[in-house]
Formats: structure tokens, C-alpha cells, sequence
């Protein structure tokens, strides 16, 4: 893939679908010839030509034909994952971001809590265009139903940005363009459609919709009109929905953090999107890898706007969670424990990580090492700190999985 980083989405889809990825920006990876037999190693980030045998054993492949070399990819059986007791150990609980139904299957099988995210838009980038509305009801209620009876939130489509579609007239700045809930908005018809599929979809389920990408009170209200017409269309029309479901915004963007208080009285709940969040903050593409080095989670300025938050909501914190990628990064999981927030929602995959770092933690311990990165003012300062950063002494001891 060329012009993207491990937080594009893009790449996400990949990590649902299991699927090596290289990320380059040398255009002679698209010079190569068809049929040309290619190894990809991914952790090491190399691609290699037309591979010799030797090679091929290098990579343990053994005396394989070329043809194939790429059987060393197939997915490796799955480890046994820490029961939800680590989590819940220290109240939180642990939601699934679902890109694919596997994605949520997944989640399914390693008790997640439900579905803190599904992202709405890659069957539209899967198909490259829009999808109707009874494709989308159909792909929604598949969502809806591998997980009964828990919260199911469905974020409304996040288009824009490095989620372009066909025949969409390109921006000089797509990230600062038409995109998630200004799209939406700007295209009404197509917005209403994906509305009462979602609504039909969960018409059984604890549904909860969520829009991306808000930087205003007058978003969410314009938003919830065109819910509110939809489940009045669907009501007129008889068919099964969803008559109220839970109404929550994406905080995305500087300009929502400095509404927060607003947003959280024109809202159910609030869902932290670190991936974009840092990128806006720090004024660093995370598409350029030139920049890679500036685009840190742990960054000083992202941990005090984050902790801000949760400290203006108050006694809303219960409705407070967190989608982004560090999520589940360990440097941040006892950050988030530490200022409060007890919901976060990861990639299944990376469940296990998740419940094995909050086993490590208390509360109390939580909260002192979110009170020492707080107090450091640099990046160059908390880059020295985590290097130095030794494990908490307590271990929990974390069940396993039959």
C-alpha cells in the first residue's frame, strides 16, 4: 500500500482480514510484473522479488515450490485469552471494534462486552461506492445478531479523509474536508438510507448510534432530526425498528473537547477517537510517514487533553470510552484506569494483551502512574520515562479459557 500508516484504515482492514501488509511510498512496488512470485515479510518490512529457494528456507518455508511461498501467512491457531475477570477486576469493560463480521464473531467468542465500534464505511470501500439500504440492513443485522443481548454501537459512515470513495470529487485537504458527519449531512438521502438500515438492523438489540467526526452541538442536532425522520418513515411504512436508540458522538476532533460539556448534554454517550484525535492535536498526518515519529499517543499535549475530558464530564464518566488504536497500547491502558475511564473498545485480536496489562495494575496504582505521566511536559522527557518505566510489582492472577 502506498501513502499509509498502521492507523489508516486501509491497514485496519487488513489486520481484520489477517492479512500481511507492507507499507511503502516507493512507486516501484507497482512497476512489478503480474504473475511475478513475491515473499512478504511484514515484520521485517521487506519485499522480496522473484525469491530464491534459499530464501524460502530462511523463511521456513522448506523446499516449497514458489507458487507457494505465500501458505506461510496462514493464520496460526489462536492462544488461550485471560478470562473478562482481569478486566472487570478493576471495572472495566471491554468492548469489540468490528471492521468484518469475523471481527465480531471474534469478539463474540472472547466475551467481549459488545461491540464498542463498528465502522460502518468499509462496505463501502470494500465495494468502492455506496451500497443501498437493504445491502446495508442485511450487513448490519448480521452485525447486530453475533452478539445478543449486549450493547451493539454502530458509528454512522466515516467517509473522507483516506476513505475516498469512486466518482467523489477529490479535496485539496480531505482531512479537513467533507467527511464523517459533515458528509453524512451534506448528502441526506444517502444519510437517511443508512439511518433506518441501522434502525431495522437493531430493532431487537440494544442499538446505539454514533456519529463521527462532531465538532459542534449543532451537528448532533441536525444528526438527530434525520434520525428522528427516519424512525417516523419506518414507523408509516410498518416496518420493524428500533424506536429510540442511544445517541452518541466521536470526540475527534480540539473543537469537541472544547464543547465537551455541550456535547455531553446533547448526547447518551461519548467515545474517545485517539487515531484522529492525536493527529488534529498535534497538527501531524498520520498518512505521512515522514511524520511518524511526531504522531505519539503518550505525547504530553494528547495525555492532558484526554485526561481534561474525563475530568470536565464528571459524573458522566460511566458513558465515557475509548475506540482508538491505543486503546490497547499497554503505555496507555493504565493511563485511561488511571483518570477514570472504564470503557475501552479494541481489535479482538488484541484482547488478550489488553486483559493481561489491566491485570498487572490496581486502581490506586493506575492513578499514580496517570498522575506522573501528567507532570511530565516533553516528549523527549516521556520518552525517557517509559524507557525507564519498570512493571508494577503486584501480579494479578488472571483464569484461563477452557
Amino acid at each position: 500500500m502506498l501513502g499509509s500508516t498502521v492507523t489508516a484504515h486501509i491497514a485496519i482492514l487488513a489486520q481484520s482480514l489477517g492479512l500481511p501488509a507492507l507499507m511503502t511510498n516507493d512507486r516501484r512496488a507497482l512497476e512489478i510484473a503480474s504473475r511475478t512470485p513475491l515473499l512478504l515479510d511484514a515484520e521485517a518490512g521487506r519485499l522480496l522479488i522473484s525469491p530464491t529457494a534459499e530464501q524460502l528456507l530462511d523463511h521456513g518455508i522448506g523446499a516449497a515450490p514458489v507458487s507457494t511461498a505465500n501458505r506461510v501467512f496462514s493464520e496460526a491457531p489462536e492462544r488461550t485469552t485471560p478470562e473478562p475477570n482481569a478486566a472487570r477486576a478493576v471495572g472495566v469493560q471491554l468492548y469489540a471494534n468490528v471492521n468484518l463480521l469475523s471481527d465480531a464473531r471474534r469478539g463474540a467468542a472472547l466475551k467481549a462486552d459488545g461491540i464498542g465500534l463498528y465502522r460502518s464505511e468499509f462496505p463501502f470501500i470494500v465495494r468502492n461506492d455506496y451500497i443501498s439500504e437493504e445491502e446495508q440492513y442485511r450487513v448490519y443485522r448480521t452485525i447486530v445478531r453475533s452478539m445478543p443481548g449486549k450493547p451493539i454501537v454502530l458509528r454512522t459512515a466515516d467517509i473522507g479523509g483516506d476513505k475516498l470513495l469512486a466518482g467523489r470529487e477529490e479535496e485539496r485537504n480531505p482531512f479537513l474536508g467533507v467527511r464523517g458527519i459533515r458528509f453524512s449531512l451534506a448528502n441526506r438521502p444517502l444519510f437517511r438510507e443508512q439511518l433506518r438500515a441501522m434502525l431495522r438492523a437493531g430493532h431487537d438489540a440494544d442499538l446505539r448510534v454514533m456519529f463521527p467526526m462532531v465538532s459542534s452541538v449543532e451537528e448532533i442536532e441536525d444528526a438527530r432530526e434525520e434520525l428522528a425522520a427516519s424512525i417516523r418513515d419506518l414507523e408509516r411504512e410498518g416496518k420493524p425498528h428500533h424506536p429510540d436508540p442511544q445517541v452518541g458522538a466521536m470526540i475527534e476532533l480540539p473543537a469537541a473537547v472544547v464543547a465537551i460539556e455541550d456535547l455531553v448534554d446533547a448526547t447518551d454517550f461519548l467515545s474517545i477517537g485517539t487515531n484522529d484525535l492525536i493527529m488534529y492535536l498535534l497538527a501531524v498526518d498520520r498518512t505521512n510517514e515522514r511524520l511518524s515519529e511526531l504522531y505519539r499517543s503518550h505525547h504530553p499535549v494528547v495525555l492532558r487533553t484526554i485526561a481534561d475530558v474525563a475530568r470536565r464530564i464528571g459524573d458522566r464518566i460511566d458513558s465515557l470510552s475509548v475506540c482508538g488504536e491505543s486503546a490497547a497500547d499497554p503505555v496507555m491502558i493504565p493511563f485511561y484506569l488511571g483518570i477514570g475511564i472504564r470503557k475501552l473498545s479494541v481489535a479482538p485480536r488484541r484482547f488478550r494483551l489488553v486483559r493481561e496489562t489491566l491485570a498487572r495494575y490496581t486502581c490506586e496504582q493506575a492513578e499514580q502512574y496517570a498522575s506522573e505521566l501528567l507532570a511530565i511536559r516533553s516528549l523527549r522527557e516521556m520518552n525517557r520515562f517509559l524507557t525507564d518505566l519498570k512493571p508494577p510489582a503486584r501480579e494479578v492472577s488472571v483464569p484461563q479459557q477452557d
